[in-house]
């Protein structure tokens, strides 16, 4: 009966108007009588559904979106934080590069290991020491070296270098007054070198134990060999750093770039008379 329906109806939570009870009601009364057999209320409950169903299934512009909608806003939310992580991996990357350029080691210790200096061979090769010293690396001697190397030069002084000292003529007036006018300039270089000999001498005597100024073979062969682990190992370090950073950012950059083109898009299908 009507009202059975209307209290079974509000029962399970369903705030529907007695009228559109009473019309579904009499859809589903096919015989007229007033009441509802089993046979009728089984074939009434199975069309329902499949119209549901149907219309569940049904193309919903304004649904598919709102659901798009959501998605993009999830996207520049995640662009948004992927930014923020690229921002702070450079900020850890600067940071990294600033506490390796104080240390002096670890730039020794690449420049080493770029120029592929064979630590074996420096004793032989950069010593200069006569005497009770002989065969033995001095403080000056690998300070003159690195600095060199530190130049983009050979460590020790090549024959050609001596033969174009002794060659080079008096500078003309016009060269020697540029000389002056740049002596400020060379003051400064100076300084600059003062300042890397510092730092040399103090990597020098880390592994100078008795600090008498000299390494035996032994010795030498250790610091060359330590230093060129700890510079290729901060130069393996920074360039995982700086790959992180290249392809966080450059997803940052993707994802943004896609959000801001699907904004556009439904701004357009919003607007279509926007330019």
């Amino acid at each position: 009966m009507k009202g059975s329906m209307k209290n079974n109806l509000r029962a399970m939570g369903f705030s529907v108007p007695g009228g559109e009870v009473d019309a579904l009601f009499d859809s589903w009364d096919s015989d007229k009588g007033g009441m509802l057999d089993l046979k009728e209320l089984n074939e009434c409950l199975a069309g329902a559904m499949k119209k549901a169903q149907k219309n569940r299934s049904a193309p919903n512009p304004s649904r598919d979106k709102a659901k798009e909608i959501r998605q993009k806003a999830q996207e520049a939310e995640e662009a948004a934080n992927l930014s923020i992580r690229a921002m702070e991996l450079e900020d850890e990357l600067q940071k990294m590069i600033a506490d390796m350029d104080k240390r002096a080691d670890l730039r020794l210790g690449a420049l080493l290991q770029a120029r592929m200096v064979k630590p074996a061979a420096v004793v032989t090769s950069w010593g200069s020491s006569r005497g009770e010293h002989a065969g033995e690396l001095s403080k000056a001697d690998f300070r003159n070296a690195v600095i060199r190397l530190f130049k983009g030069l050979p460590p020790i002084k090549t024959r050609s270098e001596d033969h174009k000292a002794t060659t080079v003529s008096t500078p003309p007036a016009t060269e020697r007054l540029g000389t002056r006018l740049s002596s400020q300039s060379a003051a400064d270089e100076s300084a600059e070198q003062a300042a890397l000999a510092a730092e040399i001498d103090g990597v020098f005597d880390i592994f100078d134990a008795d600090h008498g100024g000299y390494l035996d073979a032994e010795e030498a062969l250790n610091m060359i060999k330590q230093l060129q682990l700890i510079g290729n190992k901060a130069a393996t370090e920074r360039r995982s750093k700086e790959y992180e950073v290249f392809t966080t950012r450059a997803r940052a950059n993707r994802m943004g770039m896609s959000v801001r083109q699907a904004a556009a898009q439904l701004d357009t299908m919003q607007n279509p008379m926007a330019c």
